[in-house]
């Protein structure tokens, strides 16, 4: 789409490390996010814990926005957990 693409539109990515991986692996799946997904011409949202932004290349070219607290109050948050699992 981004090459061939006649629309620009933007591009989200929700972290894909959700268990705990090796550093290695860690490493090679950043690199691969920093190299494929992070240039790309589009607006880019890429969603990472704290924790694996030292694996992200060239981290002063990104607008880099912290969420210190969840979005969803406790209530809201189960109300659509069950919402989700019906």
């Amino acid at each position: 789409m981004d090459r061939f693409g006649a629309y620009r539109l933007p591009f989200c990515m929700d972290s894909f490390t959700k268990n705990e991986i090796s550093e290695e692996t860690a490493r090679k799946n950043f690199s691969a996010i920093s190299k494929h997904f992070l240039p790309l011409k589009n607006q880019v949202f890429f969603s990472v814990v704290t924790d694996n932004l030292k694996y992200l290349d060239n981290k002063n070219d990104y607008k880099i926005i912290q969420i210190e607290e969840h979005q969803l109050n406790k209530e809201d948050y189960d109300a659509l957990s069950l919402s989700v699992l019906k």
